[in-house]
């Protein structure tokens, strides 16, 4: 692959991760109500840094990197 290419990989990994997060506030938002549980005081700023907006990144943008090496991707698109 050349530098090019992985730019472009990265740059699609970075768009999995963007997306995981968008989907990862609506489905949170859609079960609150369902699980919504009352939480102390104590835990009203455990996510002052963004922590799991974060991890929700970097688990789409891991798994995009995971398929695309391990050649999972091309045998999923060459099969479909």
């Amino acid at each position: 692959m050349s530098g090019k290419g992985y730019l472009m990989l990265l740059g699609e990994a970075a768009g999995c991760g963007l997306l995981v997060v968008v989907l990862g506030y609506i489905i949170g938002y859609m079960t609150k109500s369902y699980f919504g549980v009352a939480l102390p005081e104590v835990c009203s700023k455990w996510n002052d840094k963004y922590i799991m907006e974060v991890n929700l990144f970097l688990i789409g943008f891991a798994a995009h990197l995971f398929f695309e090496f391990s050649g999972l991707n091309h045998w999923y698109c060459a099969r479909r």
